[in-house]
This record gives C-alpha cells, structure tokens and sequence, in this order.
C-alpha cells in the first residue's frame, strides 16, 4: 500500500525518487509520461554505468527497483541540473518534443525543491496520498490508455486494483425512468461485489455513488478538480461517506487546482479508462456524458447503454449510441454477461 512516511520538509531525509518525479509532475503542469520515460532512462544509465535499459517506462521503473532509489531535495536538485537528453534521444525526438522537454526541464530547474517539499509534507499531513505511475497501486487499466497520468492524487484506500469496476454515467437530470432502473439495477450489481466509478456529479453519478456508500460498498470518485478544491463543492460534505466505505476521490490535478472546462473531457477518459465497462444510464446530445463514451470507445472498452424512448429528448444520445452499435443492456444481468461475470 502506498504509505508516504517521509518528512519532506527535512533536508537531509531521502524519498523515493517516484513521488518526486510525480510532484514536479504536477507542479510543471506536466501530465504526459514521455518526458519522464527518457528521465528515468538517463537516471537508469547513471545509476547502473550502463548505455543499454529498456524502452518500456514500467520496465525501466521495475529495473531501477525505486523502493531502494531515494534522493533528497538537494541531490534530486543537483541530478537535474546535469541531465539532458541522451543523443538517443537527439536522433529519435522530433523537434517540438526536444523543445517540450527542454522548456519542462528549465521549469523543473527554477522550482525551490526545499519549499515544494515543505508544501507536499502539508498535503501529506491532511490525508492526501500519491498514486505514480511506476507505482505497484497505479491503476493497471490506466497505464493501457493514451496518455496516462504520471501520477493520481487521492483520499481514501488504493483499492481500485483489487475490485471489479463499473463506470456509471449519465444525465445530472435523470428521468424518472432512468431513476427506477438505478434503483432496481445497481443494487443487484453491488450483490455481485461490482465497484461503481463516476464523476461526483449531481443526477446518475451521485446516485451510483450513494448505492455503494449505503450498502458499505466502495466507490471511486474521479474530480475535475484539485482534491482540496473541490468541483462540485458538495463532495467537502460526501468526502467521508466515501472514505468509511473504502473507496476513493481521485485528481490528476493539482491538490489547489480549481475547475476548468478542458478538465472535464481530460477527467472522463480517466472514469472510462480504469473501468472493463462504461454503463450510458441517460444522455442528451452534445453532453459530457457523450464525451465519456467516446473515450471508452477510443481505449476499446466495452459500451453499454440503457435504451429510452425516442420521445424523451432528454436521453436522445443514448438512441445515437445505440444506433451506432453500443451494447443495449436491459437490466443489470445484461451488465453482467458484458463484464464476464457469472450471472445466477
């Protein structure tokens, strides 16, 4: 489990070179995991005196065995100032990604280590944990998609690797309809110790949520938003239900980021991505609930879609998916038989 124990605000103590990597991550504003693999391919070569380590970033993190790589703010502070890209790398990059990571690594080069440090140990000290991508709790599914996050922020317990999971989304103003069939359906899915991932927000994503939480049931909540300012502002009031009940609320965000409007289509390829399935309980056209499904389409996701009536305006893309060939689910065993489960 993914315990941070260090005090990063002491000079002299050492920490894994992983939350590092993950910290300036987040501070850059750098979330793509491209500039880190040739990082810790030069941090491979200077610590093993070799020219020769794998391509494959978890390969390279596995060589490295990070639980034994730790560095102070001063030595990390030192490497980066020596470290360039390797001529590898010269006659491999194109040229607007030698100039992506040389304006990363004078970013990184300007940052005060030892105050970054004492402002972490803050973020440590409220609870907030780190999930790097060269971590054993990253999760699995998510190190398969287009551009991974380096690294996850989040309250709660690394569970998600260790449950099946289900992403339900849909409309903030859910039918009366589409409310009954949360009522019948997800309970069932709970008995089948399914874990439900969504967004937080009010309507199907709340919903879903709260089925879990009543029933003691883990559920992940992925934020569009700093996890210490958080959009929508109800989940300071929801942060423990979620948490007595094992799950999680997770950012790949900064913990102070506030909310913008590229963060929501950012966010949802996180919910589709960590799950086997994306259920589309309600969708209006031209809805944020769309723009999920087609994430999960893109990372070869199985789909699903909870058929309405061509009347309702309201669930009008849920009919084009349908159209288009997503899986139509009429109750939750349907559910079941596209995530592989064994259905009584």
């Amino acid at each position: 489990m993914n315990e941070f124990t260090y005090s990063l605000s002491s000079p002299q103590n050492k920490v894994p070179l992983k939350y590092w990597l993950a910290i300036l991550a987040l501070e850059a504003r750098f979330g793509s995991t491209d500039f880190f693999q040739e990082f810790l391919r030069r941090t491979h070569v200077c610590l093993h005196d070799s020219t020769e380590s794998s391509s494959n970033l978890f390969e390279i993190a596995s060589e490295m065995d990070f639980k034994d790589f730790e560095t102070s703010p001063y030595e990390l502070s030192e490497f980066i100032r020596g470290f360039r890209l390797s001529q590898t790398s010269e006659n491999t990059l194109s040229l607007g990604t030698k100039k992506a990571h040389e304006r990363l690594l004078e970013k990184i080069e300007s940052f005060d280590l030892e105050s970054l440090a004492c402002k972490w140990q803050k973020y440590f000290e409220a609870g907030l944990r780190l999930s790097t991508f060269w971590c054993a709790d990253y999760p699995k599914t998510l190190r398969a998609i287009s551009f991974p996050p380096v690294c996850l922020t989040y309250f709660g317990l690394p569970t998600w690797n260790q449950n099946i999971l289900l992403s339900v989304v849909g409309s903030r103003e859910p039918s009366v309809a589409s409310k009954q069939w949360l009522e019948l359906n997800l309970p069932e899915l709970i008995k089948k110790d399914i874990r439900f991932v969504s967004g937080g927000a009010r309507g199907v994503d709340q919903i879903s949520h709260e089925s879990c939480w009543l029933r003691n049931h883990s559920t992940y909540v992925f934020l569009p938003s700093g996890l210490l300012k958080p959009y929508p502002q109800e989940w300071l009031l929801l942060k423990e239900d979620v948490l007595k009940s094992q799950g999680a609320i997770l950012s790949e965000y900064l913990p102070d980021a506030t909310i913008q409007k590229a963060h929501f289509w950012q966010r949802n390829r996180l919910i589709s991505g960590i799950s086997k399935l994306t259920l589309i309980v309600e969708a209006r056209r031209k809805s944020g609930t769309l723009l999920t499904a087609k994430h999960a389409l893109e990372q070869n996701r199985e789909l699903a879609v909870v058929p309405h009536v061509p009347v309702e305006r309201g669930a009008l893309g849920s009919l084009d998916l349908l159209f288009d060939g997503a899986n139509l689910v009429r109750d939750y065993k349907d559910v079941l038989s596209l995530m592989g489960c064994q259905i009584d």
